[in-house]
């Protein structure tokens, strides 16, 4: 039993990828695309995701080099 590895920056940003299409395609997008919320609704979402795919890349890159 020993420490299981990280995942990969590629792997979480593969799995982000999945989540942002789901989001994107599934009904689940009419809780945040309706013409009741303001315009900034969508933006944010793909923000988060982007701040999200980041933060990943970023573990990626502190875990390699120092």
């Amino acid at each position: 039993m020993g420490i299981p590895p990280r995942a990969s920056a590629a792997e979480i940003s593969l799995v982000l990828l999945g989540c942002g299409a789901f989001v994107a395609l599934s009904p689940l997008r009419l809780a945040w695309a309706h013409p009741g919320r303001t315009w900034l609704a969508p933006f944010l979402v793909w923000a988060l995701l982007i701040a999200l795919a980041a933060l990943a890349a970023r573990g990626e890159r502190r875990g390699r080099g120092s």
